[in-house]
């Protein structure tokens, strides 16, 4: 396959992602890539296509495992600043894909716009939030979505608007290769409702989840009219560990791992989860982890 490095010094083949992945866990891909503007990110699009190379993206990494095996293809990371801008207009803010979802949260209550505030404490970048329809019981933020700047395959950059898109409870129909940049169009609202808001949100959060360093979750998807945690819970599971993996005492969805992090060890807890909730309950649990 063709070698990429080619394009700049920001791509890197045989590359280590020590230091990329959740708590410390070790990692190889065969390139690493970060474009350090929109041009280049399509040159690279349209590198990958000719040359036969598969590409995924890696944000903040919550719901990442990667094994010992070196991961093929291009490991892409939107971390130059392009990728990373946020910026208020009128009702809209305009994030990159890259961009933190606290960070985005953090611009729209500065600027006295609502609508994504209890939000706040969900892990992760714009683009991983909007792949997964990042939600709370307030609703989901597809629900202020404007439009998405996406780039396709071979390199195009493309406007998705609204009613393009549709958002469900496990995700959307946003199957573009990369996210660059999404819109939102926000409620205005008076800065200190929304940081009352905000609050109220992270105690909510706090009280039910494990938000301290070392959480990763929820990592099942819901099963239809059930609740994950609930059924991990009834299963006995809370506080089971293996090895580095812990399943936390305030919600059975989500793990406490210790660094350096054993992706073998978080796939067997993962595993003994599913088993001991099927036996049990006859429920089949879908992770909404993704292993490479």
């Amino acid at each position: 396959m063709k070698d990429l490095t080619g394009l700049g010094p920001w791509v890197r083949a045989n590359a280590s992602l020590q230091g990329m992945l959740f708590q410390g866990m070790a990692g190889n891909a065969a390139f690493v890539a970060e474009p350090p503007t929109l041009g280049d990110l399509t040159r690279l699009m349209r590198a990958c296509q000719q040359g036969g190379h598969s590409l995924r993206v890696l944000g903040e990494a919550n719901n990442v495992l990667v094994g010992a095996n070196q991961i093929p293809g291009v490991v892409l990371r939107l971390t130059a600043q392009p990728f990373r801008e946020i910026t208020v207009k009128d009702n809209t803010v305009r994030a990159g894909g890259g961009a933190s979802v606290d960070s985005v949260v953090s611009a729209a209550c500065k600027a006295g716009l609502s609508g994504l505030e209890t939000l706040i404490g969900i892990p992760g970048s714009v683009g991983g939030a909007l792949r997964l329809n990042a939600h709370d019981e307030a609703g989901d933020i597809g629900d202020h979505i404007r439009r998405v700047d996406v780039v396709t395959g071979d390199g195009q950059v493309i406007t998705r608007e609204r009613d393009e898109l549709k958002f469900e409870s496990q995700g959307n129909n946003l199957d573009d290769a990369v996210i660059a940049v999404a819109e939102f169009e926000l409620e205005p609202e008076p800065e200190d409702a929304i940081l009352r808001l905000m609050k109220r949100a992270w105690m909510k959060r706090k009280v039910h989840q494990p938000l301290r360093f070392g959480a990763m979750g929820p990592v099942f998807q819901e099963p239809s009219g059930l609740n994950a945690g609930e059924l991990i819970t009834k299963a006995g599971l809370l506080r089971h560990r293996v090895g580095c993996a812990e399943v936390s005492h305030r919600d059975g969805n989500y793990l406490l791992v210790r660094s350096p992090a054993n992706a073998d060890d978080i796939l067997r807890l993962l595993e003994l989860i599913q088993q001991r909730v099927r036996e049990r309950f006859h429920v089949d649990l879908e992770r909404k982890i993704a292993v490479w």
